[in-house]
C-alpha cells in the first residue's frame, strides 16, 4: 500500500512560501517532496523553489509538535488544526534521518500528500545491493550542516557510519555519477516521471 502523508487545508504562519524566502532567499516555493514517520508525530519535507533561472533549490525540513532542541529549531509555525509546530532541519532530526535510510536501503517509494498543494515529487531509494536487516531504533546522529549529517546505524548487527547529504541545488539525475557505494533517494515529478533528481544521497564511509 502507498504511503499517503495526510496534509490538512488550512492556514499556515509564516507560510511556506515565507519559510523558503526566509531561509533559501532565492526563488518561489515550486514543490516538495515528502516521507512518512511511522509513528505519525514528525512530518518530513523537503520544500523545493525555483529560481529565476530554472534552478530547484531545496530545504530538507521536519515539523513537530514539540521541540528537539533549541539548537536544532530554525523557527516555529502556527498549523491551523494542529497548532504550533518546531521546524527543524532533516539532518538534525533521528527521525527522519531514520526514514530516509530505511527508504533508500529498502528500495521503497517516499510518502505522497493527501492533497496537492504544490508540485509533487515522488521519490524513492535505489542502489542498495549489500545490506540486509536495520534497526531505526539505533539511528544516531553525530553532526549536522542544513544540508549534510553524520552518523550511525546498525545493520545487519553491526554499527554502520553513514553520511547522509542533501544537495541544495537539485542534480538532474541522467547526468548525476554516484559515487562507488553511493545510494541515492530520486524523485521524479508526477506529471512527467521522464524528468528525474537526485534529492538526497547516502554513503557509508
Amino acid at each position: 500500500m502507498r504511503k499517503i502523508a495526510k496534509i490538512y487545508k488550512t492556514q499556515l504562519n509564516p507560510t511556506k512560501t515565507h519559510i523558503v524566502n526566509r531561509l533559501i532567499g532565492t526563488g518561489d516555493l515550486y514543490a516538495s517532496w515528502r516521507l512518512l514517520d511511522r509513528e505519525g508525530e514528525v512530518g518530513i519535507e523537503s520544500l523545493v523553489c525555483l529560481a529565476a533561472a530554472g534552478e530547484l533549490y531545496q530545504i530538507p525540513l521536519t515539523y513537530r509538535a514539540r521541540k528537539i532542541s533549541d539548537d536544532t529549531t530554525l523557527l516555529t509555525l502556527e498549523h491551523g488544526v494542529l497548532g504550533c509546530r518546531w521546524v527543524s532541519p532533516m539532518t538534525k532530526d533521528r527521525v527522519a534521518i531514520g526514514e530516509l535510510l530505511d527508504t533508500v536501503l529498502g528500495q521503497e517509494q517516499g510518502a505522497l500528500p493527501s492533497q496537492r498543494e504544490v508540485h509533487v515529487l515522488d521519490v524513492r531509494g535505489e542502489g542498495n545491493h549489500r545490506f540486509g536487516q536495520w534497526n531505526l531504533n539505533t539511528v544516531q546522529i553525530n553532526a549536522s550542516t542544513l544540508y549534510t549529517c553524520t552518523g550511525s546505524i546498525e545493520i545487519d548487527g553491526i554499527r554502520r557510519n553513514f553520511v547522509v547529504d542533501f544537495p541544495e541545488k537539485l542534480q538532474d539525475a541522467a547526468t548525476y555519477v554516484p559515487a562507488p557505494g553511493e545510494l541515492l533517494l530520486v524523485g521524479e515529478w508526477e506529471e512527467n516521471p521522464a524528468q528525474e533528481y537526485v534529492v538526497a544521497t547516502v554513503r557509508f564511509p
